[in-house]
């Protein structure tokens, strides 16, 4: 005879994968590869950017000094080019770079884009998948609200540059 409790947690287990199916079904191709990516990049602390050198030098340092990544696996992945990488370390290198491993984070490939900033990626992030309000953004990253404005609208206007229909995806209206 089967124990009841083992079968009620298998049923609950069956219920729960079945639910969370459910869920995923419901998502779109790309939100489902943004999941995917999500689930298999690295995280980079947002009390990374808080420190005195710039966001590119203390995300570079970062990754070389606490994740080990190799300067050109650091290039391939922030989408820039291998000097700029080992110019920006080398910049670095003396520099203090302070971070909360425990705090919020946000993905590394939201870097990726070499037309962007660090700090226009990270704002745009923040503001447009995180949810968050500019004047909580500003806390956050210890900014200025109006710094915050300009850094979502600087990568807002350079993503309408490149696509002619005004930032839309194809299909919307």
């Amino acid at each position: 005879m089967i124990d009841k409790s083992v079968k009620d947690r298998d049923i609950d287990s069956i219920l729960d994968n079945q639910i969370n199916l459910e869920i995923l079904l419901k998502k779109s191709k790309q939100e489902l590869i943004s999941l995917i990516l999500k689930s298999q990049d690295l995280q980079i602390p947002i009390s990374l950017f808080l420190n005195k050198a710039g966001p590119l030098e203390s995300l570079v340092k970062y990754l070389k000094d606490e994740k080990k990544l190799e300067t050109k696996v650091i290039a391939e992945k922030l989408n820039r080019n291998i000097q700029t990488i080992f110019t920006t370390y080398h910049n670095a290198k003396n520099q203090k770079i302070k971070f909360n491993e425990k705090g919020q984070t946000v993905p590394l490939y939201i870097f990726s884009k070499d037309d962007k900033s660090i700090l226009e990626s990270l704002v745009f992030y923040m503001k447009d998948s995180l949810k968050l309000r500019f004047c909580e953004i500003s806390k956050i990253l210890d900014r200025d609200n109006r710094t915050i404005w300009i850094y979502y609208h600087r990568y807002t206007a350079k993503t309408k540059q490149k696509n002619p229909l005004g930032g839309k995806k194809y299909g919307e209206k």
